[in-house]
This record gives structure tokens, C-alpha cells and sequence, in this order.
């Protein structure tokens, strides 16, 4: 075989090795991301079950075509209320305390949705503009 051979036939496999990868990466994307829109209520009382309800039917009607999952979580006190959170891929987007009379819940949960999906539209933003060459794309 010549040199001008055995480099083409270098270059092919090459060629042909990144095109198996790049289908595998996208595979493997989208199976990671075939479940999303999610909204899990982790919460105990009364009060943070009515407030996740109330976020998701919201984020339902406010913002349709929404694709990132969302984990409510609660931290009930007897004498305070309840301490509220919003997590999204292991962050804490949205923190809030409900009082025991939730006299406001509806209303709090409307504030929730909108901080939170603004929030995530901006750091999704600052993802697609920032250098992530040394990072994986969880841990930005």
C-alpha cells in the first residue's frame, strides 16, 4: 500500500468514527431529555401540596411548551408555616415562606412560576453565551 493509500483509508476511519459518535451523543440526548416538563411535588402538608398543585397548573396554562422539570420541596414548621422550594437540576430557583393561614397560596404560586421560568430562560442564555470548553454542562 502506498502513503497516499494508507491516509486516505486513515482519514475514512477517522471521518467515519466522529459520525458514529456524534449519532451516539445525540442518542443519548435525547433519551436524557424525552421526559421533561416535569413537576414533582415532594412536599408533606396540606398547604405545600396545594401550592404544587397550583404551580403546575399555572406553568400548564402560562407557559405551554415549557421543557424543563421542576421538584417542589417543603419544610413544614408548626408554629411558622412552611418553607417553600423550587429546585431545577439540583438548583435552588425559587424560595419562599408560607404563613399557616394561606390567605395567599393561588397568588404566591403565580409569582413562583413566573420568577422561576424567567430565571431559567436567563440562565439558559447565559449557558448558550458563556465558555463551557473546561466544564461539563451540569456543572455551570
Amino acid at each position: 500500500m502506498t502513503r497516499i493509500q494508507s491516509t486516505c483509508i486513515l482519514l475514512y476511519l477517522f471521518l467515519f468514527s466522529q459520525t458514529v459518535c456524534s449519532q451516539a451523543d445525540t442518542e443519548a440526548f435525547r433519551i436524557e431529555n424525552e421526559l421533561s416538563g416535569v413537576v414533582l411535588d415532594h412536599t408533606i402538608t396540606r398547604t405545600g401540596h396545594e401550592f404544587a398543585d397550583h404551580l403546575t397548573r399555572f406553568r400548564q396554562s402560562l407557559y405551554p411548551g415549557a421543557d424543563y422539570n421542576l421538584v417542589v420541596r417543603e419544610r413544614p414548621s408548626a408554629r411558622w408555616g412552611s418553607l417553600l422550594w423550587i429546585t431545577s437540576n439540583r438548583k435552588i430557583v425559587f424560595k419562599t415562606f408560607i404563613h399557616p393561614g394561606r390567605a395567599n397560596i393561588k397568588k404566591t404560586a403565580r409569582q413562583a412560576i413566573s420568577s422561576v421560568d424567567e430565571t431559567l430562560r436567563k440562565t439558559r442564555l447565559r449557558q448558550l453565551f458563556s465558555d463551557t470548553f473546561d466544564l461539563e454542562r451540569d456543572e455551570f
